[in-house]
C-alpha cells in the first residue's frame, strides 16, 4: 500500500511538472501546473513524514522542501510561489524555535524575517515586470533574445528539478526502507535451542 501512495504522488508530481514544461510558464495554465507540482512536492514530503513517523521534528521536511522547490520558484517568478516559498521557511523557523525554547525575541525575529523576505520578494517581482514592460516598449526593433530558447531552457530548468526532487526523495525512502528493514532482523527473537530429552 505504501509504493502504491508513494508512486500516485510521484506520477501526480512528474504529470504536474511535465504540463508546467509543455504548456510554459508564459502561460496561465503552466504557472498554474507549475505550481500544482509544488504542492505535490509538499505532499509527498508529507506522506514521508507520515510513513516513517518523523514526529515532532516537521521543520527539517518544511526546509527540504522549500530547497526543493527553489528551483522551480526562481524559474517560476509567481508571486504566489514566492509566498508559499517564504511561507515554509517562516513556519519551520517557529517550528524550530517552539523546539529549542521558544520565547517573545525569537517569534519577533521570525516574524521580521518573514515580513521583510517578503516584502523583498514583491520588491523584486513588481521591478522585472516593470522592466519587462518598459524594455518591450521601448524596444521596436528586432530582438536579440530568441524566446523560443528561454522557453525551453525554463522547461529543462523545469526538468532538472522534477528529477532533484525524485532522486533526494526516492534516495530518502530507500534509506528509511533499509533502516526499516534491518531494525526488523534485528528484532527478531532468536530462537531457543530445543533439548531433546535423552532415553
Amino acid at each position: 500500500m505504501t509504493i502504491l501512495v508513494f508512486s500516485v504522488l510521484q506520477g501526480l508530481l512528474i504529470a504536474t511538472a511535465l504540463l508546467a514544461g509543455h504548456f510554459t510558464l508564459d502561460t496561465a495554465k503552466g504557472r498554474a501546473a507549475l505550481f500544482a507540482a509544488m504542492s505535490c512536492c509538499g505532499a509527498l514530503l508529507a506522506f514521508f513524514g507520515q510513513r516513517y513517523h518523523v514526529g515532532a521534528d516537521v521543520y527539517p521536511l518544511l526546509v527540504s522542501w522549500a530547497v526543493l522547490i527553489l528551483p522551480w520558484v526562481l524559474v517560476s517568478r509567481m508571486l504566489s510561489a514566492w509566498c508559499l516559498w517564504l511561507g515554509l521557511l517562516n513556519l519551520a523557523l517557529l517550528l524550530y524555535f517552539g523546539q529549542t525554547g521558544f520565547t517573545p525575541l525569537n517569534g519577533l525575529v521570525a516574524s521580521l524575517f518573514f515580513i521583510a523576505s517578503s516584502m523583498a520578494a514583491v520588491f523584486w517581482l513588481k521591478r522585472e515586470r516593470r522592466t519587462t514592460h518598459h524594455a518591450a516598449e521601448i524596444n521596436s526593433e528586432p530582438q536579440l533574445v530568441d524566446h523560443n530558447t528561454v522557453k525551453h531552457n525554463r522547461g529543462g530548468l523545469i526538468l532538472i528539478g522534477l528529477m532533484l526532487i525524485l532522486a533526494v526523495v526516492n534516495q530518502a525512502i530507500w534509506q528509511k526502507e533499509q533502516g526499516l528493514a534491518s531494525g526488523a532482523h534485528a528484532q527478531l527473537p532468536a530462537k531457543k535451542p530445543t533439548i531433546v530429552p535423552s532415553k
